[in-house]
């Protein structure tokens, strides 16, 4: 688990790489709902202590959302911001886009979240980030 980690759940494959961060891939067909969601965080706890990284989420164009993920605030009292960065969302749709960025929106988190339409602003984005919170020479410090 030092370097590189991946765990797979039945909604969601998380794939941790000490140089890239966290990739969390949720799985076609797949519903996005209370459930998925605990189940992804409760395996990030997994590889929290001891590390700080940036989180990608792929969420596929066709995703099956609850909009009972919209009610609550999932990270509270996990301890979460302890290990992150910044959390990037592939959204993959716009509607997934803006459904991610209402519910932080609605639940503002200590590290920077945000939703975009494809993998390519994600990472973009993430990469600003970590640079910003990390330093320019951060590439794989404090990982």
């Amino acid at each position: 688990m030092d370097h590189g980690h991946t765990i797979e759940l039945a909604g969601a494959i998380l794939r941790y790489d000490a140089d890239e961060g966290l990739e969390v891939t949720i799985k076609e067909g797949a519903r996005i709902n209370v459930a998925l969601v605990r189940e992804v965080l409760e395996a990030r706890e997994r590889l929290c202590p001891g590390r700080s990284y940036p989180v990608l989420v792929h969420v596929p164009r066709h995703a099956d959302v609850d909009m009972d993920v919209l009610l609550y605030d999932h990270y509270m009292g996990r301890g979460l911001e302890q290990c992150t960065i910044a959390v990037a969302w592939d959204a993959g749709t716009s509607m997934n886009e803006l459904l991610v960025n209402v519910f932080y929106t609605y639940f503002p988190q200590n590290f920077p979240a945000r939703a975009f339409p494809n993998a390519e602003e994600a990472r973009r984005w993430l990469a600003d980030e970590v640079k910003l919170r990390m330093g320019p020479n951060a590439q794989n410090e404090g990982r």
